[in-house]
C-alpha cells in the first residue's frame, strides 16, 4: 500500500493546487492545515499512549520519561518527522520536490513487483 501511495504522493497536492491556486490564501491555508493536524495528532497520539500506558500499568514516571524520549527526544519518532514538516511549509513545496524512486524501486524489488 505505500508503495502505491508513493506514486501517487502529489494528486491530491495537485488538486489543491488546481482548485485554490499557489497564491499566499493558498500558502496560508494549507500550512495552517497542517499546524491544526499537527496540534490534533499530538494531543490524539499523547492521550492513546498515556491511556496505553495506564492500561498496562506502566504510567510510571519512569516509562513516560522512556515513552517521551522515544517519541519527542533527540531522533525521537515524532522529531525525526520536522525536516518533512518544515519542507511542506515552504511556500514553494511540492511534494515531487523530494524524489523518492529509489525508494520506490528497493520496495518494488523486495515485494516482487514487476520493476517495468
Amino acid at each position: 500500500h505505500a508503495v502505491e501511495e508513493n506514486e501517487h504522493k502529489a494528486v491530491v497536492f495537485d488538486v489543491y493546487e488546481a482548485m485554490y491556486g499557489q497564491g499566499f490564501k493558498a500558502y496560508f491555508m494549507r500550512s495552517l492545515a497542517l499546524v491544526i493536524a499537527m496540534g490534533l495528532i499530538f494531543i490524539t497520539q499523547s492521550y492513546f499512549t498515556a491511556t496505553l500506558l495506564k492500561t498496562d500499568g506502566k504510567l510510571t514516571w519512569r516509562d513516560t520519561k522512556y515513552m517521551l524520549k522515544f517519541m519527542y527526544g533527540y531522533k525521537g519518532f515524532m522529531t525525526r518527522q520536522i525536516p518533512t514538516l518544515l519542507a511542506f511549509l515552504r511556500p514553494k513545496f511540492h511534494p515531487n520536490d523530494d524524489d523518492t524512486t529509489e525508494l520506490l524501486n528497493k520496495w518494488r524489488a523486495e515485494l516482487g513487483f514487476n520493476l517495468n
